[in-house]
Formats: structure tokens, sequence, C-alpha cells
């Protein structure tokens, strides 16, 4: 499924920079947005009982830079008392989470039922295998599968091995859950759109976290001993991620379903961060200045939480920085009319009108991030630190996937010029030059190399032959998936413009996840026109390899002469579409 974001409006900090404040929708003026501000950071944080600042033999301070290159990890293993063909492909799915980059790759299966595959991965993480759970694999081991059919209505089974860090931590996981963890998250609290409901389990599951905190700084867990201390550090990493992401992933949840039909939240249901994180402050050490939580299970959920909630003040910037104010003005400089930041080029005209726009208030680049950090730091009593900084650059490079513009290139460098002076860690520093120098390589038209999917490359042939001489919007989705079926709804519109026109919508799915009875049935009662097409479960893989997506939905968009033209959904309007069409 895609992330989740929210809705926001924004409040003035001590700078004078505008910073999403509040979860609700209102109409009030800029002397009650001032106020609101100012009680935020004075009042409405719950008392919690303190966490060490420090946690004594964690981390253990044997992780080096190795842990967070790429690098090779061997996944073999078979597949037994399943029908021939039942598996022919499985996903390994994961995440660099560094640029917050999605990682897909199809591994082969045998006649035999079994499989081996070197595979480069971003770095030691989490990954899945097919539907079977999370699974952890280090750079340079080996990881070991055996999947066991059964009979009936019980789903096939993975057990897993490996080598070196990769089999500790395999085989100790499941176990170290099950020790420490409720599976209250399945009973959903944030459905009953309750406010004490939800301050009331937040505190049930602090008191499980403390449990947690106290365990790993007292180092009684009986069960890791004996073990590496890499394979150490990645079990305690995932033990105290696990609530924090938790907390993140339900309280999201909770805001998404108070919300009313015009995005509205009744203010007696507000549930404001500092509520929700006030604890990030005494546990920063080993929560957000802390690496190893790249390593732990549900690592790129926790940093998605935090990139998008209490950490989210750098993700504006696009906004500011590109001018999409919602001005419909062709004039470019009407698109700054509430910008805050400088222009990437400068003209002496331009910017004299742009200081009267702004009444003499503009901002570099460089100013934007180092404002936004301190207003991140003085909110939460935080440092800028570790996930700070991935967050910084998350946004440098999301728009990064999608360079087709011919200003984009100056603008990112730009960004990564204003974005160094953050960059404190060793080793975002270093993948955020790695993979600036990696766009500019690619821009620079050098040889592209060699396909990851060849079979994903002649699938999506396919699809283009077949429809040759018309857009395409390709949307793959599935029927379970809410945002996906919410998009189709509201596509239909479009879908009805550019009905005479030549414009494709093609509705792709995974036919094992989305059977056609149930798919077919939405699809009639809701007037979903276009193609709807079913792949098979090794198609789909090969295709989520070919575009490196995990979740859904996702979009393609393709000119009418096979090229792609973004991925990127949110771009996705019926002006491009008929900007290509006049192409």
């Amino acid at each position: 499924m895609g992330r989740i974001q929210k809705y926001t409006i924004f409040a003035v900090n001590k700078w004078g920079i505008f910073c999403p404040e509040h979860e609700h929708t209102m109409k009030t003026g800029i002397l009650s947005v001032i106020i609101m501000a100012l009680s935020l950071t004075q009042g409405w944080a719950m008392k919690v009982k303190t966490l060490p600042r420090t946690l004594r033999n964690y981390p253990s301070g044997t992780i080096d830079e190795y842990h967070f290159r790429p690098g090779y990890v061997v996944v073999r293993g078979c597949v037994k008392n399943v029908p021939q063909g039942k598996y022919g492909t499985l996903g390994f799915v994961g995440m660099d989470m560094f640029l917050d980059k999605e990682f897909v790759e199809a591994i082969k299966v045998d006649s035999t039922g079994r499989f081996c595959a070197s595979i480069l991965v971003p770095h030691s993480q989490f990954f899945t295998l097919g539907s079977f759970g999370s699974v952890f694999a280090a750079v340079g081991d080996t990881l070991d599968v055996t999947i066991e059919g059964r009979s009936g209505t019980e789903g096939d089974t993975a057990v897993w091995g490996g080598t070196g860090a990769t089999g500790e931590v395999n085989r100790l996981w499941p176990r170290l859950r099950r020790q420490f963890f409720s599976d209250d998250m399945e009973k959903k609290p944030w459905e009953a759109k309750d406010r004490q409901v939800m301050m009331e389990w937040r505190g049930k599951k602090l008191k499980e976290f403390r449990a947690v905190v106290g365990a790993v700084d007292a180092d009684t867990l009986s069960l890791i001993d004996g073990c590496s201390d890499f394979a150490r550090d990645v079990l305690k990493s995932s033990l105290l991620a696990r609530i924090p992401e938790q907390i993140g992933a339900a309280f999201s949840l909770y805001r998404w379903n108070i919300m009313d039909e015009q995005r509205n939240t009744p203010p007696e249901k507000v549930v404001r961060r500092q509520e929700v994180w006030n604890f990030l402050h005494e546990c920063e050490p080993y929560i957000l200045d802390n690496p190893c939580m790249l390593f732990a299970d549900g690592g790129s959920h926790l940093i998605n939480n935090l990139e998008f909630d209490p950490l989210d003040a750098f993700i504006y910037l696009g906004d500011e920085f590109y001018g999409e104010s919602g001005s419909q003005d062709p004039d470019r400089l009407a698109d700054y009319k509430e910008n805050l930041v400088l222009p990437s080029t400068y003209d002496r005209q331009d910017h004299e009108k742009m200081l009267e726009y702004r009444q003499g208030r503009l901002l570099s680049v460089a100013d934007y991030y180092r404002m936004a950090g301190d207003s991140i730091c003085s909110r939460l009593g935080l440092h800028n630190n570790f996930m700070m900084q991935i967050c910084l650059l998350h946004e440098i490079m999301r728009d990064a996937k999608d360079a087709s513009e011919a200003w984009f290139p100056h603008t990112l460098a730009e960004r990564f010029a204003g974005a160094i002076p953050q960059f404190a860690h060793k080793i975002v520093a270093h993948r955020a030059v790695d993979a600036y120098r990696k766009f500019v390589a690619g821009r620079e038209g050098r040889r592209p190399e060699a396909s990851a999917s060849p079979e994903g490359d002649a699938l999506f042939s396919a699809l283009v032959e077949k429809y040759k001489g018309n857009v395409l919007f390709m949307d793959f989705w599935g029927i379970s998936c809410g945002p996906c079926r919410s998009g189709m709804l509201d596509q239909r519109d479009v879908v009805e413009y550019f009905k005479d026109k030549p414009v494709r919508f093609l509705y792709i799915c995974n036919e094992k996840n989305s059977p056609r009875d149930p798919s077919e049935a939405f699809m009639k009662h809701n007037n979903i026109k276009g193609e709807h097409i079913y792949l098979t479960n090794d198609e789909w893989n090969f295709l989520a390899k070919k575009f490196q997506f995990i979740g859904i939905p996702f979009c393609v968009l393709v000119d009418r002469k096979g090229n792609i033209v973004t991925h990127e959904r949110s771009k996705m309007s019926r002006s491009l579409i008929e900007k290509i069409l006049e192409e």
C-alpha cells in the first residue's frame, strides 16, 4: 500500500516562517495562529515517566560504515509440497532508506522448486520475501529459505535461516517479538474515532516501550546471549523501534479517520503532535540519532512516520521552492507571491518584485533548511540528529525520481548545496554525495546500464505495442487498497473527458491478490471504464522489479511514442495529458 500522508495548515514559528503544526483545517487570522503556535511550545504535552537519555551497552559501537553500504546477499532455498508452478517467482522487496527509494527483485524458482540468486541490495535491513513477512539479510551473508506448502485453508509457511548475523537475527527475532509485544494494533483503536481511546492506547504502548527500554538498558535479554555484536544491535534496534513505529502509524490513521469530507477535523477530536511525541527528546540518542534504526524490523515505517509527523518541517520546501501556491497566472512571477524562498536563478528586476510581494522577506534555500531544522529542534527539544538528516535527504531526492523537467538539475544542485551544512553525520553525507553524483551521471547521457528486468521490459513493451499511438495512463492497483479504489473513482471524470481522444487508461492488478470476480464487481458497480488488465503473480513481480515499486497505487504515464513521461501520480493531471497530445 502507499504510505499515509496528511493534510495540515501552517503556523508561524519564532523565525517568522510557516511550519505545519495542526492536523485540522480552520479559518483564523495571523494573530490567532501565532497564539496557537506559542501555546504549543509551552504545553499540551502529556507527562510520561522519564526514560534514560542513553542506554548502556547499546549501540555496541562495533557498527561501521560497511554495514550501510550496498553489497550482495545470496538468497537460496526451496519450495516443498506445493503444485508445480505455484511459485514461478518470489518478490524480494526492501528500501534504500537513505534515498526513500523502493528496491524490488524477482527471484526465479526452477521446475524442481529450488532457487538461488545473488542480489545487490542497498544496505543490510529487513526485507519481505513473497507473502511471508519480514526477514533480515545482511550484506555479505547468505539467506536460507524453506517454503512449505500447507493443505486446506492454512497458508504456506516459510522457515528462515542463514549465515552470520542473518541467521542469528532470523532465528531469534520472532521469539523476542512474542516475548515483548501485544497484537493490539490488530484491534485498530483509531476506528473508534475517539480522542480519549487513542490517548489511553498510547499510554498503554508507552508502558510497553518503557519495559523494552528497561530490558535493553539492563542487558537482560537472555535470548540473545552469545550473539555477535551486530546481531545484538539489530535485535535491540527492532525492539526499540517497534512501539514508536506503531504509535506513529496509529495516530496517522486516526487523523485520517476523523476528517470529514472537506478534510476538516472537529476541534474536540484533535490530538496534537506534542501530545503524541513528547517522549522523543528523552530517547533521542537511541531512536533519532542512531543509524542502527535502519536495520530494525519496521525501520522504513518508523522513518516514514517521523518524516510526515514530528520531523516534517523539511517537506514543505517543495511547495515553497517551486512556487506551487495554486496560482493559475501564466506569469511565472505570480507563482512567487506566496513564496518564502528565492528562485534558483537571479534577476534583479524579478528579485525586487518578489521582495515587494513578500514585504522585504526572502530566504535562501540554506536559510530555509536551517530554520526548518531549528524549528523541529525547538519544538521537540532535539538536536540536528541522524533521522532529521535522513528526512532532509528524502525531501531533496523525492523529485529526483522524476527529473523530466529541463530546469530540475539546476534546482537539485541548489538544494544539495543548501543542505550540505545540515548533513553532519558522515554516513548521510556520503550517501547524499553519492546519490547526487549518480543523478548527474544519468543526466549527462552516459551509456545506460543493462536492464535489471528483461522480462519486465518485454511485458511493458507488449502493453505499449498493443496500444501504440495512444497516451497511456497505467494504474497499478489492488482490490484491498483503499487509496487505489479512491483514485479510480476520482479519475472517472478524466476518463470520460478523454474518451474520444487517443488516451487509454489501463487498470492493472495482480490476479492472485485481486481475483477477477470481486474486482469486476467493484468496477462494474462504480462504472470504472478503461482497460482492465489482470497479471499473473510472476508478471506483476517482473513489472514491479522493472519500475522498482513496492506500494500501490503506482502509476506510469507514457506518451504516444512509448516514452515514459513520469511515475509521479501527483503530476498526472488533465493538463499534462493534453500537453502530451499536442506534442
